[in-house]
């Protein structure tokens, strides 16, 4: 006789945490729309976006969603480039590859790549 399948394959014992509780750890980031998360291991990572303004590409914020559910501000190092929202991220690898979005003024056809080993 074969075993049942397990009906939630998520391997996080947790699979619903509070949000209350996420947003009592750490420096969470300002509300905000027109931004984008992606997955990076074991942590969201939350770049760019509109506050009222264009959120700036010198700090990207993190979510630990495999620990304490805390948030970090993280230095991007280097040049950044500047304010954006509506942009794409994609994952590939490491890598976090940004595509258009706009600055404000007008619409953006730029690339950027934020290397998160870098981090």
């Amino acid at each position: 006789m074969n075993p049942a399948p397990n009906p939630n394959p998520n391997p996080n014992p947790n699979p619903d945490p509070d949000p209350n509780q996420l947003r009592r750890r750490g420096e969470q980031p300002s509300g905000r729309g027109y931004h984008t998360c992606n997955l990076v291991g074991g942590y969201l990572l939350v770049i760019g976006g509109w506050d009222g303004a264009a959120c700036g590409l010198d700090k990207v914020s993190t979510l630990d969603i495999d620990g304490l559910g805390s948030w970090y501000t993280v230095d991007v190092p280097g040049q950044s480039p500047p304010a954006v929202y509506g942009h794409s991220a994609t994952l590939i690898g490491s890598k976090v590859v940004l595509f258009g979005g706009w600055d404000g003024v007008s619409p953006l056809n730029t690339v950027h790549v934020l290397d998160t080993a870098k981090l």
